[in-house]
Order: C-alpha cells, then structure tokens, then sequence
C-alpha cells in the first residue's frame, strides 16, 4: 500500500496563513492593550456564533491519517492545555465539491507553546496526533452546532462537517514521520 509520509514543520504564523491562524504572546505588531506594569494584550478575531468549550486528551497511537475533515460554519480553534509535542495535517480550504490532493496538505509541529485557529473550509486531521509517549491535551472551540451535527456523520446527513476516507480519495493514508 503506498503511504504519504510527511515530516512536521515548525508551526510559525507564515507556513500557517493558509489554514488558519497561530495564537501566542510572540507578537511583533503594536498591542490593543497595555497595562501600567507592561502586559501587552492582542485581540484574537474568532468568528463562533455558539460557542462549544471542550477539553480533549489523545493518548498515543498510530501516526497513521486516514480521514480528513472540515467544517463549514465554525473557525475551529484549539489552545494547548500540556503534555506531549503532537502533529497535525492541514490541507487547504475548498469548497463546494473540491477536494484536496496529496500536494495540497501540510503537517505541523504542535509544541504546546501557542494555539491556533482553523480557517473556516480548512481540511484537517481528526486529532492532534502526540508524536513522543505521552498524551496531547488540547481545549477546543467550536461551534454547538458542529459538534451535534457530527452523529449524523454516518448516514451521510451532516450538514456542518464533511470528512473524506483517504484511501478512497487518494488511493493511500497519510504517515507523519518524526
């Protein structure tokens, strides 16, 4: 069976700009806020109608990808909660009927030092995968809606998210390699 190996880059604002945004406190522009003994605040824009809070812990498995999804109605966004470095893949945002090739995805190095926030449309892995032997804990907004809507996942009646089998798409899954 063939295998699309990726290697995880370094997750910096540039090689995301495509898929999403990158959240941290390593800003260069000028604050929209300041306080008196020097916190520098900037406004993260995040466009969720009804908010979902969740905490997710993915213990160690496979570094093996064989689905990818995206959402339609929600700008995803996962800020780190600890434990272990994980990886993710991204592929860029389509809509209607087109969907990613291999050439189109990326895989990033999830370092628990910053979040980031999917575009809406962005295709992505279904977790953040630990690559060392420890879980990756991540807290998630999303979109009420979104989460409901994922039973319905199964009889092909999903309305907010659509997830493709790569295998079937591609012919072949995706490996990270670490």
């Amino acid at each position: 069976m063939d295998i699309l190996k990726l290697r995880p880059q370094p997750m910096t604002a540039e090689a995301f700009a495509p898929y999403g945004t990158v959240i941290n406190g390593d800003r260069q522009d000028e604050p929209h806020y300041s306080s008196d003994i020097g916190t520098a605040a900037w406004r993260v824009d995040l466009d969720v109608a009804q908010p979902l809070y969740i905490a997710l812990r993915t213990p160690p498995s496979t570094l093996l990808v064989t689905q990818l999804e995206r959402h339609f109605n929600v700008q995803q966004t996962f800020l780190p909660l600890g434990g272990a470095t994980a990886a993710l893949i991204v592929a860029r945002p389509t809509s209607g009927d087109d969907l990613p090739g291999p050439q189109d995805v990326a895989a990033f190095l999830l370092d628990g030092s910053f979040g980031y926030a999917l575009h809406v449309g962005t295709w992505h892995s279904l977790d953040r995968l630990p690559v060392t032997g420890a879980d990756t804990n991540w807290f998630m907004i999303t979109h009420a809606d979104t989460q409901a809507d994922l039973a319905n996942l199964a009889t092909g009646n999903a309305t907010h998210t659509q997830v493709i089998d790569l295998k079937n798409i591609w012919g072949m899954p995706i490996e990270i390699c670490v």
